[in-house]
């Protein structure tokens, strides 16, 4: 039995509680929230112990593996930490805000035997994971374009706090926290761009967040292949991100419901409401990302695994800053440092 604990108990917290509710080879023993009143509902409601100090929960002996859900600037530190005290990590995404500071990191992976993974859950959903073999297996040709479409709606409710919506503690908007998920799902099934020049904006929120709520950007690939990226948060309504592949063959398109091919149906995978852990257009592959994470804890075999985002997350975040240097300097970024 692996012991979990969580750090951070807001919303998407909420949701790895009730996945590690449904596993049986793992068990929630400890949260741990700044906020007092926040943290312990929250243990109440899961059944756990609850700590006001990360460290503290960082020394408990039963807990073998940390789920890091804080405010984006934290994830990069808290991981750190994690990983000394001998946890294995899974962090929620971005893996950290900026290039600069992301070196300690990656020492302290590479230093420690702890296992580490970014919350990329879109990667385990059935249909990301049939056309991830379907394009190894090169069934459509040479790939020609790709694009990439985001628009969800976030309200000026969605920021009352005192971290979203800010650079400091955010690290921007749109990108950074919604649309990093279909730009990790690019680069993992096709691989990373050679350059970019992109635009952000804030339109409706603009005087609600200092962060991006829009943002557009074409990326290059080295034979010239584009890649557009399109990501707004000012939609009425959340529909699916979409990823659209041109290929020799066809038009691939790909949701977390659906695979289609030429506008035929390769595979549908439609849960019943009643089985969701999570909001429908995060995807539902939470449960499988920690059900092959815990697996890999104890070297049980599991296909999944391969899939789990690690140090390949950096390539999405790099996508996101890029965007945001190649706004601010209107010019193109190289992906190759």
């Amino acid at each position: 039995m692996v012991g979990v604990g969580i750090i951070g108990c807001g919303a998407i917290a909420q949701t790895h509680a009730k996945v590690v509710q449904t596993l049986d080879g793992a068990q929630l023993v400890a949260c741990c929230d700044i906020d007092q009143t926040n943290g312990i509902t929250f243990a109440e409601r899961f059944s756990c112990i609850f700590h006001q100090d990360f460290n503290q929960l960082l020394a408990m002996k039963e807990i073998e593996l940390v789920i890091i859900c804080t405010p984006h600037d934290l994830h990069q530190s808290m991981s750190i930490a994690a990983l000394e005290a001998q946890k294995h990590v899974l962090c929620e995404k971005p893996m950290a805000i900026t290039l600069q500071t992301i070196q300690d990191l990656i020492s302290t992976i590479e230093k420690q035997s702890k296992l580490y993974h970014v919350c990329y859950q879109n990667r385990l959903n059935p249909t990301y994971l049939l056309l991830k073999k379907q394009l190894v297996d090169n069934i459509y040709g040479k790939i020609t374009g790709i694009k990439c479409e985001l628009a969800w709606e976030r309200t000026p409710d969605y920021y009352q706090s005192d971290w979203k919506g800010t650079w400091q503690r955010e690290g921007g908007g749109v990108l950074i926290n919604q649309a990093i998920h279909m730009i990790d799902a690019v680069t993992w099934l096709v691989g990373t761009p050679e350059k970019m020049k992109g635009k952000i904006m804030t339109a409706c929120l603009d005087h609600v967040i200092e962060v991006e709520d829009t943002a557009m950007a074409i990326a290059l690939y080295h034979d010239d292949t584009p890649l557009v990226i399109q990501a707004t948060n000012n939609y009425t309504g959340n529909p699916s991100p979409k990823l659209t592949f041109e290929c020799e063959k066809g038009q691939i398109e790909l949701t977390a419901e659906q695979l289609l091919f030429n506008q035929e149906v390769i595979l549908e995978d439609l849960p019943q409401h009643s089985t969701r852990i999570s909001k429908r257009y995060w995807g539902r592959g939470h449960q499988a990302v920690l059900s092959a994470f815990i697996n890999e804890i104890n070297g049980q075999a599991d296909e999944r695994i391969t899939s789990l985002a690690g140090m390949d997350a950096l390539q999405s975040l790099k996508i996101v800053l890029g965007i945001y240097a190649s706004s601010r300097e209107n010019n193109w970024i190289s992906l190759n440092n």
